[in-house]
């Protein structure tokens, strides 16, 4: 089987570290992760309320009727997920997308019932496909309070044992990664009989911007992430985990290994 490469050297920060062009067809998102960059510049944008971004509405992209060829990587989607209520305009639009063949990078906080749909539905396209799951903590009250409308733990790596099994290529995002070194380690233990690829760790990016501060809990656990993702300890865990291959540093972690004169 041919493999094509997804995780080449690329500058920039963000979705711009994995792929050339991200595609989305839904306004909103259920997850409603509270560190969300796309609700925050919706509300900031007063493209809609911050309160109202758990209300998924599919946009106009979602009708498209014929995708081009592009060159490098396309990540769909990038701002929202793939659920129940959007599954079949996603598989229409993906399909699309690979029938021009193109590279597509599936970025998700998986629920197991739609990734079953979306590995045997595009089973044809498989040499073209990565699946890359979002998975920051192992801990599912951790995850409940900062993803409270996503899966838990368990079910991502279910997910992910599925897509594996299944033959696809995958690969794991820790970013935001929702505690310290122990956290990164219990992720990438959890996952790695299930990776093919690569697993990215990051931090939790911009969270007195993008986090409700007047809500106490919100503030109180942001400051218990600051502290467990001080520039110190982010260098401890590169340290810890400098030499393992399958392990990629998102650009917040690079920004800190750079001041600290490691990169």
């Amino acid at each position: 089987m041919i493999q094509l490469n997804f995780d080449v050297p690329r500058t920039g920060t963000g979705t711009t570290e994995w792929a050339e062009r991200t595609e989305n067809i839904l306004r909103g998102c259920s997850n409603g992760c509270l560190y969300c960059y796309a609700a925050h510049n919706a509300n900031r944008f007063r493209l809609r309320a911050r309160a109202d971004w758990q209300r998924e509405e599919l946009t106009k992209k979602a009708e498209m009727t014929s995708y081009p060829r592009r060159e490098g990587v396309v990540m769909f989607p990038s701002a929202h997920d793939i659920t129940p209520g959007n599954i079949d305009a996603y598989l229409r639009v993906a399909k699309l997308i690979l029938r021009a063949g193109n590279r597509l990078l599936i970025v998700s906080k998986p629920r197991i019932e739609c990734i079953r749909r979306v590995v045997a539905d595009l089973t044809a396209y498989r040499p073209q496909i990565m699946f890359r799951f979002t998975i920051g903590t192992m801990d599912p009250d951790v995850a409940r309070f900062w993803e409270p409308g996503a899966p838990g733990p368990q079910e991502r790596i279910e997910a992910l044992r599925l897509a594996f099994e299944a033959g696809y290529r995958t690969s794991v995002s820790a970013e935001p990664l929702l505690g310290g070194i122990e956290t990164a380690v219990e992720v990438l233990a959890a996952v790695r009989p299930y990776v093919t690829d690569t697993v990215w760790i990051g931090k939790l990016n911009k969270a007195r911007q993008r986090v409700d501060l007047t809500v106490q809990r919100n503030a109180v656990e942001v400051e218990r992430i600051e502290a467990q993702q001080s520039d110190a300890r982010v260098v401890r865990l590169y340290e810890r985990l400098a030499d393992d291959a399958i392990v990629r540093w998102k650009d917040s972690i690079v920004a800190v290994l750079a001041k600290a004169g490691r990169a």
